[in-house]
């Protein structure tokens, strides 16, 4: 016969050990993409450095295996974040993370003055530009894609910094095109691309804060798959 107080401890031993398995794979999984995601900050700061520098080649080979290493270790570690803020419920992870989206949201802040400035001299060696913008694209979608895991419940105020920079590339735009001689109209095409660019980024996260909605509700049904206990 069997005693219920065996059956009880078992199963009490059982949900322990689950919950054991569960704070386990939560904070290793949160350590491997916190290293990887600083990874790619330190990685993309590097590499915005040296793209500014006058000396050296524009857009090469070498630049294009930057990125897509920069890539991989970004997916890598939105994976485990994702797995370890959705399906394993990190609550720390989270309030880390905002520290990066806010750290992304200030590099690309920084990033497109710096594209500004470089647009305002007009320096005849235009191969780089489309660099630039590759990487401000890089990273705004780094930025959305940690706005998936859930680390912000609202992307409106991430368009402050992108409508003040754009603000500032406005005067900067009218400062040396109507107030200053010597300007290249060829350069004005540039100007507006990432203008209108990076005005329309903002314009989207101030008017449409739930434009991500419905990619959200599909990682959340595949994370509580994941978060399923086993049979």
């Amino acid at each position: 016969m069997v005693n219920p107080r065996d059956v009880s401890f078992k199963t009490q031993a059982g949900s322990v050990r689950r919950e054991a398995s569960r704070a386990l794979l939560s904070q290793a999984t949160m350590l491997f993409s916190l290293a990887a995601l600083s990874l790619v900050l330190a990685g993309g700061i590097k590499e915005s450095l040296d793209q500014f520098r006058e000396a050296g080649p524009g857009v090469g080979g070498d630049v294009g295996a930057s990125l897509v290493a920069l890539g991989a270790a970004y997916l890598f570690g939105w994976i485990l974040a994702l797995a370890s803020v959705r399906a394993y419920g990190n609550l720390l992870l989270p309030v880390l993370l905002r520290v990066y989206v806010w750290i992304l949201l200030v590099g690309v802040a920084v990033l497109y003055v710096g594209v500004i400035f470089k647009l305002f001299r007009q320096p005849q060696n235009v191969s780089r530009f489309p660099l630039y913008l590759a990487l401000l694209l890089a990273g705004i979608a780094a930025l959305l894609g940690l706005h998936l895991i859930g680390v912000l419940d609202d992307l409106r105020p991430c368009s402050v910094p992108l409508l003040l920079a754009g603000l500032f590339h406005l005067s900067m735009l009218v400062v040396r095109y109507v107030f200053l001689p010597g300007a290249r109209p060829g350069y004005l095409a540039w100007d507006l691309l990432f203008l209108t660019g990076m005005l329309a980024v903002a314009g989207v996260l101030l008017a449409f804060p739930g434009f991500l909605n419905a990619p959200r509700r599909a990682v959340d049904r595949l994370c509580a798959r994941l978060a399923r206990p086993p049979e």
